[in-house]
């Protein structure tokens, strides 16, 4: 098999991640670093970050959190109080100024139907190349987002790295 155009690629287990998270940023460079992450209940949302953080490497890191709205009838408002809970402990990690928010809603109402927009929303969260040229890494962290959501944003942002061969460009 050929090498893969998004490497690393990682999902896997707790230690496997941290151990990934060590070997990449264990160099010593100075790096500036675009987290992509989503905003949600699960308590695996902070879990990159942290590890970032716990490095004590020279990292600008800023953060695209994505704000997804799943429809007033969603069981998951139910989780409302998770959510607050794990922006609250986000907030604490990093300065609120590095924290960029991108809403998309996952439905469009028309009449008495709904069709799923989601995936289009995502893939337009990085509007072109311009949007990450500044970073040397681009970490898209999908615990705490739908599979639409970030096989969108995923497909994008492997196009626009793949039209600027010569800028080098990390998606983690």
């Amino acid at each position: 098999m050929g090498q893969l155009r998004w490497s690393p690629y990682l999902l896997s287990a707790t230690d496997k991640a941290i151990q990934l998270l060590k070997n990449h940023f264990s160099d010593g460079t100075k790096r500036k670093v675009l987290l992509i992450m989503g905003k949600g209940f699960d308590v695996r949302m902070n879990f990159v970050i942290k590890q970032i953080i716990d490095l004590e490497c020279e990292i600008d890191l800023t953060c695209k959190l994505i704000c997804f709205d799943e429809g007033s009838g969603s069981t998951s408002h139910q989780y409302k109080s998770y959510v607050d809970k794990n922006y609250g402990e986000l907030t604490s990690l990093i300065n609120q100024e590095k924290i960029e928010e991108a809403n998309i809603s996952l439905w469009k109402e028309e009449g008495n139907r709904k069709r799923r927009i989601g995936d289009r929303e995502a893939a337009n969260i990085i509007k072109d190349f311009r949007d990450i040229e500044e970073y040397s890494e681009i970490i898209v962290d999908i615990s705490a987002l739908p599979r639409g959501i970030y096989f969108s944003l995923t497909g994008k942002l492997l196009t626009l790295i793949d039209a600027q061969p010569d800028k080098q460009k990390k998606l983690i």
